[in-house]
């Protein structure tokens, strides 16, 4: 399918059958170097099944075989990591579709399907970010299912949006999955009337796309939009005549082309977050997790609780959070509790030994610092580690021996995000700071802003002194036109009476000579 862009750089050659098979061959030798439990079983089926798939690394990247295979590589390990195959609309934060600020609707004048932001109802810092990006690659999937493949336009409703609601980390996370993981499926961004405030931050959004792809950001207003959505795919808040308001529909399941190669293999897995246990059939409850791993013929099986965010309960004193570890084999396990940061919490206590049907709680609050932003606090992650007993030891020490004298593959993982009560705020131990290189970019943005209404004011001032110039202009050929008629006026009613009394004078000399 050639790309509907129609821009100064043109679409690359379509790759021979030869060259997908090359890549192919490429991608399946890297996936055995590296091991084939690095990715997903299903979209390494996809890759050898899928042809239109393997196309598109390729015409991604103009058909350069060591670029496509670089990005196939990426694409399946992100792919692997965020456990994207396993993201569904059960899965996501439901919040979300209430919201009802993102969602898929239409075609643009190409044909292509909609992916619509409306970028009003969205305010930076209240939706975690980690469920936002989820919510996104969901809706990105679903597009692929049902679309196979084909291009989708993003479309960035701006109308009545502010400072507030600009999220530059959600818009850079969304161009960078069109740039390294969802290759060749952007047809277009269309910003719709994005008020002239906001212009500085979009110049900065355009240098995170590469020069090719400039040709495809479109600002349009109300008056341009049908130059690539027609008025029967436009909602009629843009001035259309669809009256459509977002209720969420779920998805028609459907085979797809794909799939079937990798769903034999796919029921030999078992995904934990961001961790795959291969063998043993998926167990889940509410809000609990099962974890499984293979010991010597026997599963280390535990329920963990949270099992997906650790919420964090934030009052003067601090935040804390608990994790609880219930052993339900019938043998004794050790468990470990790591996170990204060591240096920013107390883990108490961090290892442990469980008995048959015995539970733990693991307390995790902040450091020394006591205080941390919700920024910050949102991106660290908690990886909860299990492992059958090796002896009847309780000692620290012995245990965290026994971790890392434990096989890879009979320790049991499962990683837990971070979130924060929604009655967090800045009096109650967690304060909305920005990250150096937020800030940097803040001021940055500040300074363009301020440098536009500097300029803007100086075009308004030039221009009312323009026009009082013009006006002083007027009235002074307005009273030069005046004076002079008036002067010639009195001329022209002054030389006659002249004339006469000129002439009679003559006459009376005249006559006294005679």
């Amino acid at each position: 399918m050639k790309s509907p862009e129609q821009g100064a750089y043109p679409d690359p050659p379509e790759p021979s059958k030869e060259e997908i098979s090359t890549l192919r061959s490429s991608a399946k030798e890297k996936f055995e170097e590296l091991g084939l439990s690095t990715f997903d079983s299903r979209d390494v089926a996809r890759l050898n099944t899928d042809d239109g798939y393997v196309r598109r690394f390729l015409m991604h990247v103009d058909n350069d075989q060591t670029q496509a295979l670089t990005m196939v590589v990426d694409t399946f390990k992100w792919r692997k990591e965020n456990a994207v195959n396993d993201i569904t609309s059960e899965t996501v934060n439901q919040n979300l579709f209430e919201l009802g600020n993102l969602f898929v609707h239409n075609y643009d004048s190409d044909g292509c399907r909609m992916l619509i932001f409306i970028v009003s109802k969205h305010v930076k810092g209240v939706t975690n970010m980690d469920d936002l990006k989820e919510f996104l690659i969901f809706w990105m999937e679903r597009l692929e299912r049902e679309e196979y493949g084909k291009f989708i336009t993003v479309f960035f409703d701006m109308t009545k949006t502010g400072m507030k609601n600009m999220d530059m980390e959600f818009i850079q996370y969304l161009i960078n999955l069109f740039k390294s993981y969802y290759p060749w499926i952007l047809n277009n961004i269309i910003v719709y009337d994005m008020p002239w405030i906001l212009n500085a931050m979009w110049k900065i959004i355009s240098t995170w796309l590469p020069p090719k792809s400039l040709a495809k950001i479109k600002f349009l207003k109300p008056a341009t939009l049908t130059t690539h959505v027609t008025l029967d795919q436009s909602l009629v808040s843009w001035g259309g005549t669809d009256d459509y308001t977002f209720v969420f529909e779920p998805e028609q399941q459907r085979p797809l082309p794909w799939s079937t190669a990798g769903e034999q293999e796919a029921k030999k897995q078992v995904t934990f977050s961001d961790s795959t246990v291969t063998g043993v059939p998926a167990l889940r409850t509410s809000g609990i997790t099962l974890i499984t791993a293979q010991q010597k013929g026997a599963a280390v099986q535990v329920q963990l609780s949270p099992s997906e965010e650790l919420l964090f309960n934030c009052d003067k004193a601090g935040a804390t959070a608990t994790i609880t570890i219930t052993n339900t084999n019938t043998q004794p396990i050790f468990f470990k509790v790591k996170t990204t940061s060591p240096e920013k919490f107390r883990v108490r206590p961090s290892v442990g030994a469980l008995n048959s049907g015995g539970s733990a709680t693991v307390t995790v609050g902040l450091g020394e610092q006591g205080t941390i932003s919700h920024s910050l606090l949102v991106r660290e992650k908690f990886l909860v580690m299990t492992i059958a007993a090796t002896s009847d030891t309780v000692n620290p020490q012995d245990i965290t021996a026994a971790f890392k004298a434990a096989p890879k593959e009979s320790v049991s993982e499962v990683r837990l995000r971070v979130g924060v009560s929604s009655s967090a705020n800045a009096q109650n131990g967690i304060t909305p700071q920005h990250s150096p290189t937020e800030t940097k970019m803040l001021a940055k943005l500040d300074d363009l802003v301020r440098i536009q209404r500097s300029l803007l004011d100086q075009q308004h001032s030039t221009r009312r002194l323009l026009y009082v110039t013009v006006l002083l202009l007027f009235l002074l050929v307005v009273f030069m036109l005046v004076t002079y008629n008036g002067v010639l006026h009195s001329t022209s009613s002054t030389l006659p009476s002249q004339s006469i009394g000129y002439n009679a004078h003559d006459s009376q000399l005249y006559t006294q000579e005679l």
